[in-house]
């Protein structure tokens, strides 16, 4: 019978994948809600929306004009889940050893 390490080692990789691609599927549809709530008439009953409004407008703004473009034309692929797959891996490894100390 294989070693429970084993096992978890080969389950490791897949999760670690799965957990990088919900996450960047959450972060495109933060951006897209961001791009939609400055763009659209707010209704009176929504004071705090209202209020924010227009800094989520510049916020809008600076994210189309110089960093990503438009939110709804951006395209995950294989290599960006990867990319946040080691990021996830080197935060892990970076908290766990502050943990330890």
């Amino acid at each position: 019978m294989a070693s429970p390490h084993v096992f978890m080692a080969l389950i490791y990789a897949p999760m670690q994948m799965m957990l990088s691609s919900i996450s960047l599927y959450l972060f495109k549809t933060f951006l897209i809600n961001l791009s939609n709530a400055s763009k659209q008439q707010v209704p009176q009953d929504y004071r705090i929306l209202r209020t924010i409004q227009p800094y989520l407008k510049e916020v809008n703004k600076l994210m189309e004009e110089q960093l990503l473009g438009p939110a709804d034309k951006i395209k995950v692929n294989i290599t960006h889940v990867l990319l946040a797959s080691i990021l996830i891996t080197l935060l892990a490894i970076l908290f766990s050893r502050a943990k330890m100390r």
